[in-house]
């Protein structure tokens, strides 16, 4: 089984483009295939969605007045 590449800036913009549901229905199927065979990838949209999940559970903060 050969070596998976690396992920690149493009996996990222189309990951988070997914998690923003800003992709289009071509871009959407086309990044759903590759997630079905990319394990690494799918480990990365899990991550991110960990992280988007984290964020959106801290408590808003308010600027300071200064």
């Amino acid at each position: 089984m050969p070596a998976q590449p690396d992920l690149t800036d493009r996996d990222y913009e189309a990951l988070s483009a997914y998690l923003d549901d800003m992709l289009d229905s071509a871009e959407r199927a086309e990044l759903e295939a590759r997630l079905q065979d990319e394990p690494l990838l799918r480990r990365e949209l899990d991550s991110l969605r960990q992280t988007v999940d984290l964020i959106q559970a801290l408590p808003p903060m308010r600027a300071p007045r200064d």
